[in-house]
């Protein structure tokens, strides 16, 4: 792993990818020309992806945070693995908001996030006038579950979101 300095920022170039460039400071990728400068920012495609070239001069795309993972790091993500951002921005690349994360703990983070966001819910059930419904993700499939009253599904409820809580505060930070 070498570093380059270019205008007001260090430049990280990793091994695996010796034609981008990235400024772990801000999160920033370029491309280098032949010589090893900075010729322009990269930008990720429509559906999320960068272009970059790999060692042995193949092209390839790649995911903004695993490409910055990857090049700070200088090795390949490990296969049951993700990258994550910790501020839950995921265009925010720069180098202290990366974290490595084993792929189920990073499926339960996820269905933690939904709930958060609006999945765990309680929904009065049609036929029944004194039953409700909790609806919430599980193992990225929406559960349901009916209760006879309300009293006992808003336990049910506000457990889950102790636990989701909890899930995301270990997993995250806040500026």
């Amino acid at each position: 792993m070498k570093t380059i300095n270019y205008q007001d920022s260090v430049l990280t170039v990793s091994s695996l990818y010796p034609t981008t460039a990235l400024d772990i400071r801000k999160g920033l990728f370029y491309r280098l020309d032949a010589s090893g400068s900075p010729v322009r920012r990269l930008l990720s495609d429509d559906d999320g992806f960068i272009v970059v070239y790999l060692a042995d001069a193949k092209k390839t795309k790649r995911r903004p945070l695993r490409l910055a993972w990857e090049i700070i790091n200088d090795k390949v993500l490990p296969q049951d693995h993700e990258v994550y951002a910790k501020n839950l921005n995921s265009s925010d690349y720069s180098g202290f908001n990366l974290q490595l994360i084993h792929k189920n703990e990073f499926k339960q983070l996820k269905d933690a996030i939904k709930n958060l966001e609006g999945a765990l819910k309680l929904k009065p059930t049609e036929n029944k006038p004194h039953g409700v419904t909790l609806m919430y993700i599980l193992d990225g499939k929406k559960q349901k579950v009916y209760f006879e009253d309300i009293v006992t599904a808003k336990k049910e409820k506000n457990k889950i979101l102790v636990y989701c809580t909890k899930l995301v505060s270990k997993y995250t930070i806040t500026e």
